[in-house]
């Protein structure tokens, strides 16, 4: 069995400070790798990352139930998906 050296990496794309006026926002990657150590840094596409695991996402999403002991509860709140969206779900510039 050979084992080699793995490194973790994390990484800001387009690191810096940004000055936000009131209701405004902004969007950043943060990205973590693992890597055997002497290999190179692989470039990473944020948006295109993004975009290949929202298929995924929205899968788990369309599968989540809420049950809970109590039969009033599960009525009142059907589903926890809009919640996951939200937390998935970037939000828009206004």
């Amino acid at each position: 069995m050979v084992f080699t050296a793995s490194t973790l990496f994390r990484r800001v794309a387009d690191a810096g400070e940004r000055a936000l006026a009131p209701g405004a926002s902004a969007t950043f990657n943060l990205f973590f790798s693992g890597r055997k150590a002497v290999s190179e840094d692989a470039p990473i596409d944020g948006e295109a990352e993004e975009m290949a695991r929202r298929p995924l996402v929205d899968g788990y999403l369309s599968k989540l139930q809420l049950e809970t002991p109590d039969p009033v509860l599960n009525r009142a709140l059907p589903s926890p998906k809009s919640a996951a969206q939200r937390a998935f779900t970037r939000p828009k510039a206004a």
